[in-house]
Order: C-alpha cells, then structure tokens, then sequence
C-alpha cells in the first residue's frame, strides 16, 4: 500500500489531542510513523482477503523512533488503551494489530465486487511476478553479484534507513563509508538487520569505557560482525 486517507482534522480528534497532553509531539508522531509501517506491509492473503496484522523488530522501532524502551511501552500502553491498535512484545518482536488500516484504504474498497474481485487476480498476478523476481535475486547472489539482495519487501532506501539507524549506536563514528558499503552487501533481510543491531549493542557493551583509538572503525567492525553476535566473543 503506497498510500492511505486519513481525515484533515485529525489533529483535533480527542485521542491526538490526549496524546500530545500525555507525551507532546512525541506521541501523534510515534503512531503515525506506526501507521505509515503498517500500511507499508499491508497485503491480502490467499483468499483475497486484507490482512492487518504486522510483525516488526522491536528495538529497530524504538532506534527509528528515538525513544527509550520504557518511553515506548507507555506509549503503546496509551495507543491500545485509547483503541488505536493492539500490541504484543514477545522476543524481540513488536506484533501490532491495526483493523483501522481497513477502514483507510484506497477507493478500490468502495468499486463493486466484480472490479474488486478482478484487481485482487492482478493483485495475485503481481506476486507471481514478484516471486520470479525474487528467484532472479537469488540466482544474482549465488552468482556473486555485488549489488545487495532485498528480500522480505524491503528496499534498498529502507535498509540504508535501519542501518543509518543502527550505525548511530555504534561507539566510534569512523570508517562508515567502507562499512557502509559491506553492509550493503550482507544485509539482505529483517533477520539481518535484527543480526546486526544486536551485535552492535554487544560490542559497545563490551568496549563501554574503552579508549576510542583502541575500537574497530565501522569498516573494520563490519568484516566481522557475525563474529559479535556471541556475547562472550573475545573473552
């Protein structure tokens, strides 16, 4: 979904207004960036039917969002307390139910059954097209292509905008253009992206206190960050 409608006066609904009494902009701004993820990954399932359930790596969205964790789990709490959505945290994953995605869709909803019916076969055509496309991928990377592999829906805009994210954590901001780079290369889906994060934040754990002349450069760090994923690496 590229796009949604929303009401022009939204601003003064009372639930927007609570929102910025409880938590400033803070509060509208996190659930409608909410809002725009989920419309993001919105999609029919086999039956042609919508689907508003939405899966999301829980620390990226606070990183994304530049809030602590205890900041955005009272956040969430007012979100489903007000009835904007309904939240689960398990793992490391943010699970979100948001059925007013439904009511926000496009016009396509509004066209007879008949017009919708034959979208929803263009719609299932287009995803055959996308699972060829993503076989090509596939054949790209066993073949070792250089440009990066994008699985899972996920751009290469939307990758550089997590790992811009998760470079911001990283304690030495030096040798992010190499690193960039690689990074580019490896990072191929969500997994990767959670991957990632966590090692980042195990290495800065691990390094807190220490000199910065003595941590890897981003670069350096990258050709081996796999290696960081165990908390006991280097010990």
């Amino acid at each position: 979904m590229k796009w949604f409608k929303h009401y022009s006066d939204n601003h003064r609904g009372q639930s927007i207004q609570y929102l910025l009494e409880e938590f400033g902009h803070t509060g509208p701004c996190c659930y409608y960036f909410l809002m725009e993820m989920c419309a993001e990954k919105i999609e029919y399932d086999a039956s042609g039917q919508l689907v508003s359930k939405f899966r999301f790596n829980e620390a990226m969205v606070r990183k994304l969002f530049r809030i602590n964790r205890a900041t955005f789990q009272s956040i969430l709490k007012t979100f489903q307390e007000l009835n904007l959505l309904s939240y689960k945290i398990s793992d490391k994953f943010l699970e979100i139910e948001m059925p007013i995605l439904l009511n926000l869709l496009d016009r396509d909803m509004k066209k007879p059954r008949k017009e919708r019916d034959q979208n929803a076969q263009l719609r299932r055509l287009d995803k055959e097209e996308d699972k060829d496309i993503y076989k090509e991928k596939e054949k790209e990377a066993e073949c070792g292509s250089n440009e990066p592999v994008i699985f899972n829906s996920l751009t290469k805009e939307k990758i550089q905008e997590y790992l811009e994210t998760i470079y911001q954590e990283y304690p030495r901001k030096e040798g992010k253009t190499p690193g960039m780079r690689v990074a580019l290369r490896q990072i191929k889906n969500e997994e990767d992206l959670t991957n990632l994060a966590q090692s980042v934040e195990n290495y800065a754990k691990r390094k807190k206190g220490v000199e910065k002349k003595y941590l890897l450069m981003f670069g350096t760090f990258m050709n081996q960050w796999r290696d960081w994923l165990d908390p006991n690496h280097g010990l």
